[in-house]
C-alpha cells in the first residue's frame, strides 16, 4: 500500500493515487498557486537562489515552477508515474530539478539535508505516523517545512489568510 498504515484502508489509498490516473487532465484544469502566496512562502522559508527544497507531492509541478524559476534546487517526490511524466516534460528547462517517482513515505531521505520541504496540497496524503517526523529528518537545522500552501479562488490579498508552517 505504498507506506499507507492499514488503518487507512484502500479507499484512501485509491484515492491517493487517483491523481496519477487522469495526469493530463490535471495539469491542464489545476490551478497554480498566487504568485503572492508563493512568495509569502519562499521569502518566509528563506528559499532563493541555490536553496535545496525538498517538495512532496509536485503534481505537475504548479509549485515547482516558481521555486525553480528562484534558482533554488528542487528533489522532488512523486508518487505517479504519470505526473511525475508531466512534470518532467513541462519543467524540462530548469536544470536543478530531481523528480523521484516514490511515496514519501518509502523515500530514503539522501544524506545532504534541505533548507526547506515543500507540500502545497499533498501533506494530508502521507501516512500520519511519518509525515512530520519524516519532514524534520529531511530538513538542515534550522531549515522551514510548510505543510500546506491555500488554494484561494477568487479575489485575495496576500495578508488574507495563515499560511501554516510546520515548527520543527
Amino acid at each position: 500500500m505504498s507506506g499507507m498504515s492499514s488503518a487507512d484502508g484502500t479507499g484512501r489509498e485509491r484515492k491517493r493515487e487517483s491523481f496519477n490516473t487522469v495526469a493530463a487532465l490535471y495539469d491542464r484544469y489545476r490551478r497554480g498557486y498566487p504568485r503572492e502566496i508563493v512568495a509569502q512562502v519562499v521569502e518566509a522559508a528563506g528559499i532563493g537562489p541555490g536553496s535545496r527544497v525538498l517538495e512532496i507531492g509536485p503534481g505537475t509541478g504548479q509549485l515547482t515552477r516558481p521555486l525553480l524559476a528562484l534558482g533554488s534546487r528542487v528533489t522532488a517526490v512523486e508518487l505517479g508515474e504519470a505526473l511525475a511524466a508531466a512534470g518532467r516534460e513541462k519543467l524540462a528547462r530548469f536544470p536543478h530539478l530531481d523528480i523521484v517517482i516514490s511515496a514519501f513515505e518509502d523515500w530514503e531521505l539522501p544524506r545532504e539535508p534541505f533548507d526547506a520541504v515543500v507540500a502545497a496540497t499533498s501533506f494530508h496524503w502521507i501516512a500520519p505516523e511519518v509525515r512530520a517526523p519524516k519532514a524534520a529528518q529531511a530538513l538542515k537545522p534550522g531549515g522551514s517545512c510548510w505543510p500546506s500552501i491555500p488554494i484561494m479562488f477568487g479575489e485575495t490579498t496576500p495578508h488574507s489568510f495563515v499560511i501554516p508552517r510546520l515548527i520543527i
